[in-house]
């Protein structure tokens, strides 16, 4: 359960994503940061607290991938954790050399996800479906969104494209800003249907936490919007005042 959208902003490339997960499930909190002494890159990512995964992450070649799990899909219990997908790509230098990895079996061990990989111009879908992978290009320079529901799928997946494209509708002609799509999509919540929201409240689970990487000419950061932080920021959209992880893109 997630929503990610890739909007053309006036600064960069604006990479949001709402992590929507389990009540009980915790996260770490803080972002991880490292280096690829064998690529030489440098890498931050946001941790899972089950299983020291991640669901966002983005690299100092000005890659972005994000990772969404696919509920129309049956799944099996034995699988691998979907969250070291992300972990072990992000140290790679490009996209190519990731989607090698991909065809050459990564992440084919585990339950059904869909993987977004943005960089270079180019956002490319991968779905992994339990048994085959496929790969489907996107435009960059055209908002996208990318979403997904494990409860009532088809008329939430339809709710959030709505809210979506009527929001892009609403704002031709005006030059659009990372801090007004975490305000007017991301931080938004339905009060007539909190469990299909973009900021989605359900009795089991919620939007546990809110990324977002702007990506600008030499420059990528990196915001991490924690479950603490998120009534906070949601109230008073103090939004500029939340610590930001910059890495020099190469």
């Amino acid at each position: 359960m997630c929503t990610l959208t890739i909007v053309p902003t006036a600064k960069g490339l604006a990479i949001t994503m709402n992590r929507d997960e389990q009540r009980t499930r915790a996260e770490v909190g803080t972002l991880l940061s490292g280096w690829s002494e064998a690529h030489q890159v440098s890498y931050a990512y946001p941790l899972d607290g089950l299983h020291g995964g991640t669901w966002m992450g983005a690299n100092s070649h000005g890659v972005v991938l994000a990772l969404l799990n696919r509920y129309q899909d049956p799944g099996r219990p034995d699988a691998e954790s979907r969250g070291l997908i992300i972990s072990e790509l992000i140290r790679l230098p490009d996209i190519d050399a990731m989607l090698d990895a991909l065809r050459e079996g990564l992440g084919q061990r585990c339950n059904a996800f869909e993987l977004i990989l943005i960089g270079s111009g180019r956002v490319v879908a991968c779905h992994w479906n339990g048994t085959a992978c496929s790969f489907q290009e996107h435009d960059q320079n055209r908002p996208n969104m990318f979403t997904s529901s494990s409860v009532n799928a088809e008329s939430t997946v339809a709710l959030r494209s709505d809210l979506f494209q009527t929001w892009l509708d609403g704002k031709r002609g005006e030059a659009v800003t990372a801090e007004m799509i975490l305000e007017e999509l991301h931080l938004r919540q339905e009060r007539d249907d909190p469990s299909s929201s973009i900021l989605m409240s359900r009795e089991l689970s919620h939007t546990k936490s809110i990324s977002q990487v702007l990506v600008q000419p030499g420059r990528l950061e990196f915001l991490y919007l924690t479950e603490a932080l998120l009534p906070g920021v949601a109230a008073t959209r103090s939004i500029a005042d939340q610590p930001r992880h910059r890495i020099n893109i190469a």
